[in-house]
């Protein structure tokens, strides 16, 4: 059902959309594809981990929604504030930015795989807390670092987590077969971390082709161009009036 509506999304902004979000004409050009596909894919990790992360700790290993949700906050640590900055800070002192990508890059892989190794009866171990960090870390540094050649962000919400619960509070009387729903749990929850691990996996080699860049030339060659004082410059047409060359100045 995801693939018919991704179709029809296109369908619709190339052929429909008067004025498109996803313009066609980015889809032809290589950096803007390959940063999409690449964000695409890290998003589809992000998203699979935010969401059933808190159910991991909910419905298999019975915590609380508090306990569940504050397992998720060394990822938002890690990710809006040390991830974040730290990124910023490289690319200000570097002036480039695919280094750091091919470096950290790999990290969410490794966090998505550390995951996708936890088991139903250690909620309390450093793995528990700690697995998510590299996660949320590697891809603040993606995402930011795609930030001078274009980028896609999205954060998910939770609707499962409360029916679930419902279901297991209503089966603790039955210790056989709570265990055996919290060991099928654990195993579907285990192949959707498994999943977003692949994904992030191939999102790595999508931004390798990606070609650096000067960010401080960059912004002197943009400093040159007319559109950045919010002026076009235009010359006017031979034809008009033979032999002079007169500029047309037009404020934006």
């Amino acid at each position: 059902m995801a693939f018919v509506f991704m179709a029809l999304f296109f369908v619709v902004e190339i052929f429909v959309a008067p004025d498109p979000i996803l313009a066609p004409v980015m889809l032809r050009q290589k950096v803007p594809l390959l940063v999409g596909v690449s964000n695409f894919l890290s998003a589809t990790c992000n998203f699979s981990i935010n969401y059933f992360f808190p159910v991991w700790f909910q419905t298999v290993t019975l915590e609380s929604a508090s306990t569940a949700g504050l397992h998720m906050m060394p990822n938002s640590i890690s990710m809006s504030t040390v991830g974040a900055v730290f990124a910023g800070w490289m690319m200000y002192k570097m002036g480039r930015y695919k280094a750091i990508t091919i470096i950290f890059g790999i990290l969410p892989f490794v966090g998505a795989v550390l995951i996708s190794r936890m088991r139903k009866d250690d909620s309390e171990s450093l793995q528990s807390w700690l697995s998510i960090i590299p996660l949320g870390f590697g891809n603040a540094v993606v995402l930011q670092s795609h930030r001078p050649a274009g980028t896609l962000a999205g954060y998910t919400g939770s609707r499962l987590i409360k029916p679930a619960a419902t279901l297991f509070a209503r089966c603790r009387r039955r210790n056989n077969a709570l265990r055996a729903m919290r060991t099928r749990v654990a195993v579907g929850l285990r192949s959707v971390y498994i999943f977003a691990a692949g994904a992030t996996l191939l999102a790595y080699p999508t931004r390798l082709p990606i070609p650096d860049m000067d960010l401080d030339a960059a912004y002197a060659r943009q400093k040159q161009s007319p559109l950045f004082n919010g002026t076009i410059v235009t010359e006017t047409p031979p034809d008009e009036e033979p032999g002079a060359k007169k500029k047309l100045i037009a404020a934006v």
